[in-house]
């Protein structure tokens, strides 16, 4: 897949949607990717009804009801929507897939606040995508898992990107019955970690500091199978591509650690810098 500047595939998602399709593919045995080349999500199938991880824009909530179908499954086949956080490159069709499945939707009440608030239209870059509003009807309480057939979701509020970021821990069986753990960092994104962008949005510089020590917690948690919310971040298709050749695996234990090592010293260096 060819490479593409981060600014030109922003302009791409929003005014040429088409450019930035994706075509759906399993990243485990119950997990598929939904995303596009900008912004990911992922359906995962529990065996009693789907759960949808992230909506992407309104712009290409097209593509995503197509990947819905292209894998064999229906848009009332999900059964909740997660997300991850209250920005418009993750909850922008949350409307769209509300009324199209009249299903419940998830987010931290953190974000939930957040999102009604004009601090949270600073994101560091300028993003024209259409929004919708909609109403959350749960809030996560990370001391309850979500269960839904054999498939548990635990949720960690892990701020940084924004106040309510959530990160999810996903636990399925593999095609031989052995438990398998996925896991999703919401927002690794540091522009919106800057102590100009904090201080716009009326949030304390320590957020980024609670970003660093949460991936430093994390990191040593047991994690077969890294999900990035946004393929950039975690070179997803890169992988895919080695996947395709049998030269590699998503599932890679040591991925993970990997993964926010990298993130996290992002945002090391913007503290650094700000002292």
């Amino acid at each position: 897949m060819a490479k593409i500047s981060s600014l030109c595939i922003i302009d791409s998602t929003c005014d040429r949607p088409w450019e930035v399709a994706v075509r759906p593919f399993p990243v485990t045995n119950r997990i598929y990717y939904v995303g596009g080349k900008w912004v990911g999500a992922y359906l995962v199938d529990t065996g009693d009804g789907l759960i949808l991880l992230d909506t992407t824009t309104a712009e290409t909530s097209y593509q995503l009801v197509d990947a819905i179908y292209r894998l064999g499954y229906k848009p009332e086949d999900i059964k909740h929507i997660l997300l991850s956080h209250a920005h418009i490159d993750h909850d922008g069709a949350a409307k769209m897939m509300r009324e199209l499945t009249g299903v419940p939707i998830w987010l931290s009440a953190e974000d939930d606040a957040f999102r009604r608030t004009e601090g949270s239209q600073y994101v560091g870059l300028t993003l024209n995508f259409k929004a919708y509003d909609y109403e959350v009807d749960y809030h996560y309480n990370d001391a309850e898992p979500i269960c839904l057939g054999d498939v548990e979701i635990r949720t960690r509020l892990t701020p940084g990107h924004t106040p309510g970021t959530t990160t999810f821990f996903i636990t399925h069986p593999d095609e031989q019955g052995n438990p398998v753990v996925a896991a999703m960092h919401g927002g690794v994104g540091v522009l919106t970690m800057s102590d100009e962008i904090l201080d716009k949005a009326g949030l304390p510089r320590s957020q980024r500091r609670r970003f660093i020590d949460d991936c430093d917690d994390m990191m040593d948690l047991k994690v077969d199978v890294c999900l990035a919310s946004h393929p950039a971040h975690g070179a997803l298709f890169e992988t895919l591509e080695k996947v395709q050749k049998g030269e590699a695996s998503f599932r890679n234990p040591k991925a993970w650690k990997e993964f926010l090592v990298s993130r996290s010293k992002f945002a090391r260096d913007m503290e650094d810098g700000s002292k």
